[in-house]
């Protein structure tokens, strides 16, 4: 449903116009990357593989969880252990 201030927009809003972005082609390879690095990083565990998959699909908290199938301690220390490897990443990138 649209509200009021629909109606009264403007046609021809400057807003509306699309703004280039020189290096949004660049940094989406680069981001792309980044993402494959660290799936490759856990390639001994398919379980964190999954999660990160997920979180970069948009998937948060319960729906992690769930997807996993594992208790919530065990959720919680699965989610340590990738943190610890992705920091590690990071500071081997520097």
């Amino acid at each position: 449903m649209r509200s009021i201030a629909w109606e009264w927009k403007r046609k021809d809003d400057p807003l509306d116009k699309e703004i280039g972005d020189k290096g949004a082609e660049e940094r989406t390879l680069l981001d792309r990357n980044h993402a494959i690095k660290i799936i490759k990083a856990h390639d001994d565990d398919p379980i964190a593989q999954t999660i990160i998959v997920a979180m970069m699909e948009g998937a948060r908290g319960d729906e992690l969880l769930k997807l996993t199938g594992l208790s919530p301690t065990a959720y919680e220390s699965k989610r340590k252990k990738m943190r610890r490897r992705i920091e590690k990443l990071e500071a081997e990138k520097k």
